[in-house]
């Protein structure tokens, strides 16, 4: 009986392994779709900071430098064309330090210098 069970299961699993490749597909492009907008929104953040003067060029210099550190590991998640959950929660969890630290010095009360004229 337990044999059977056994088979039974077997084959459930081999009829559904094409639905539940669509599905994890569908889930890792849903993933990165996301990590996507949300760096697109994190660089227009920062972009807006630098133009009103709210970050030093130093602080400039460092956010975006942490923003291609992130593109960079996104770009080494996807190379085998799956996003994993593992990997997508890595990419959001650097997406929250950057999003911090663009916070943090947004706010820092150090602005640009202002060029004399």
């Amino acid at each position: 009986m337990n044999t059977f069970f056994r088979a039974a299961s077997l084959g459930l699993m081999l009829g559904l392994n094409p639905w539940l490749a669509q599905a994890q597909t569908e889930a890792s492009e849903r993933m990165a779709q996301r990590i996507d907008q949300r760096q697109e929104r994190q660089a227009q953040r920062l972009a807006e900071a630098s133009s009103t003067g709210q970050l030093t060029a130093r602080e400039q210099h460092r956010l975006a430098r942490q923003q291609q550190h992130t593109a960079r590991m996104e770009q080494r998640a996807e190379a085998d064309g799956q996003l994993s959950r593992r990997e997508a929660r890595r990419l959001e969890h650097s997406q929250d330090h950057n999003s911090r630290a663009i916070a943090r010095q947004k706010h820092d009360g150090q602005t640009q210098p202002q060029q004399q004229p």
